[in-house]
Order: structure tokens, then C-alpha cells, then sequence
């Protein structure tokens, strides 16, 4: 409306004048990008994260959707998830050796180089719930993965997956899993932990 449109346009001008907020604002992020990178991460990471409060299923986490897969039996279920695991593990390779290309725009501003420190926390990193605001616990100092947390039956399983330095074939690791099933079959019922991510992040941080 006119009165909606006159509003906005108060408040943008009040913004843009000399000695306003918005030249409070740009002074501050020019003396940031002296000394930091990428000034946006940081704010962008506790704004649009840390500070919700809202469970992370559905409305945070990040995911990946596979096209449905009918396994014969568990044994090409076991063969799936140990190939997908080392497709991982040789992604993460990359990464720890900092060979993975740089990804660049294609459109605006074609073949700018994008900020590509998401992909190193993306094996390394854990959100910590806590009362006021969350907190991202990330470990950049170690080469490669030692292991990997299998859950299966609210249980959650330590499985190596290096050996003398190097990643374990896919034929092993399908044998580690396979121990997993059996283990956590034959143990029973356990309490549900893992249903604390369903809950807000105070709730989390109490539990």
C-alpha cells in the first residue's frame, strides 16, 4: 500500500544518511575485512543456527535423499552402505589433503571463487546443544578418520575404518557392519538417546 511503500522508505533513508546506522554498519564490516576472511560466516553461522532454539530434524539438519534402494537381502543392504561409507571416506580424503577444487560461480560474476570453509567442518564437526546458544565443536587438527559411529537399534557403534594408515576395503568394512547388526540384535532394547535431537536445544543441553 502507499502507507506501507512512504513507511519503507523512511526507514531505508533513515538508514542511508550520513553518520546513520547503515555507514555505522559498513565502517565496522571494512575494519573486519582487514583481519578476517570471510567476515559473513561467523554471523551467518550463529544467526541462521546456533541462536535457534528449534529441533534440528526437519528444520536444520542437513540431508540427503537417495533413491529408494530394494536390497534382496541384508547382505546387499550391509554391500550399499559399506560403498557408500568409502565414497565418503575418499571425499574426505580430499579434503584433509586440501586437494578438493575450488568451486566458482557460473552465473553472476562468473568464475569467482567460493568460500568453500563449510565443506572442511563437514566430517569434523559437532553441534553442541546448550541453553542460550548452541555451540560448534569442530577438530581440524587430525589427518584422516580413524573411525566412524555406526546407530542401529537406538545403539551407536565405534567402527574403524583405517588400518596402518590406510582406509579398510569395502569388503571389511561391510564385515564391520555386519558385526554391528549382530551385536545390537543381541543386546535388545536400549534407551531411545538419540530421539534428544527431536527436542528443542534447551531440552537437549538439560538432558
Amino acid at each position: 500500500s502507499p502507507q506501507d511503500f512512504a513507511r519503507t522508505k523512511c526507514l531505508v533513508d533513515d538508514f542511508c544518511k550520513p553518520c546513520g546506522l547503515g555507514e555505522i554498519i559498513q565502517e565496522q564490516l571494512l575494519k573486519k575485512q582487514q583481519v578476517m576472511d570471510n567476515w559473513a560466516g561467523e554471523m551467518w553461522l550463529d544467526d541462521m543456527y546456533l541462536n535457534v532454539k528449534l529441533p534440528l530434524i526437519i528444520n536444520s539438519n542437513p540431508a540427503a535423499v537417495f533413491p529408494y534402494q530394494n536390497f534382496p537381502s541384508r547382505r546387499h543392504q550391509i554391500r550399499f552402505a559399506a560403498k557408500l561409507v568409502c565414497g565418503m571416506l575418499s571425499f574426505k580424503y580430499l579434503l584433509d589433503t586440501r586437494t578438493l577444487p575450488v568451486e566458482r560461480c557460473k552465473y553472476k560474476e562468473k568464475g569467482q571463487p567460493l568460500c568453500m570453509e563449510q565443506h572442511y567442518r563437514l566430517f569434523s564437526s559437532y553441534r553442541q546443544p546448550g541453553r542460550d546458544k548452541d555451540v560448534q565443536r569442530t577438530d581440524l587438527g587430525t589427518f584422516g578418520t580413524d573411525y566412524i559411529v555406526v546407530a542401529c537399534n537406538n545403539q551407536f557403534y565405534k567402527v574403524d575404518v583405517q588400518k596402518a594408515g590406510e582406509y579398510i576395503s569395502e569388503g571389511d568394512l561391510s564385515l564391520q557392519i555386519s558385526r554391528v547388526l549382530v551385536m545390537a540384535e543381541e543386546r535388545g532394547q536400549v534407551p531411545e538417546v538419540g530421539i534428544l535431537t527431536s527436542q528443542s536445544r534447551e531440552e537437549w543441553a538439560d538432558s
